[in-house]
């Protein structure tokens, strides 16, 4: 998961405490984003303003077409085993996702495919965790390029 500093902490703690998952930070802006998710098997990365997707490595779509494939040729009586269904899942998700653009529509069919597959409701998936409060203010300064930061802007 690639997340910028604007990103609330309470995310950033769910995802690597909770879920297990590392979470890199870059940059604002898609342009810094982008290639840091594709360092990952699978990158996943939202801007505070909706601006977002999700990629995956020739790896990792190559190991999800073999694995389907192995789970296929397990089946003999002709009924779908739970875990080629749990594959072909995935495999539908990663041709949902557009990672070019980020889509906003088929992220919202991705999200709402994952919520029915939990039998979650709005609810309980914004229960997950709780943000952490913030305030955004703006100061102002006489000149604005002598403040630096440095860290993926996390410190000025």
């Amino acid at each position: 998961v690639v997340q910028t500093a604007y990103a609330n902490g309470a995310s950033t703690a769910y995802v690597r405490d909770t879920l297990g998952l590392e979470v890199a930070c870059t940059a604002t802006g898609v342009k810094f984003l982008h290639p840091e998710a594709e360092k990952f098997d699978v990158g996943v990365y939202f801007e505070a303003n909706g601006h977002g997707t999700a990629v995956f490595s020739d790896r990792t779509l190559t190991r999800l077409d073999d694995a389907i494939a192995r789970a296929s040729s397990d089946e003999g009586d002709g009924e779908e085993s739970d875990q080629c269904a749990a594959l072909k899942e995935m495999k539908a998700m990663t041709e949902a996702i557009n990672p070019a653009v980020g889509d906003a529509l088929s992220g919202i069919l991705v999200v709402e495919a994952i919520l029915l597959a939990k039998g979650w409701g709005l609810d309980e998936w914004g229960e997950m965790y709780a943000d952490l409060p913030s305030k955004q203010v703006k100061v102002m300064v006489k000149d604005r390029a002598v403040i630096t930061t440095t860290n993926a802007e996390r410190i000025a």
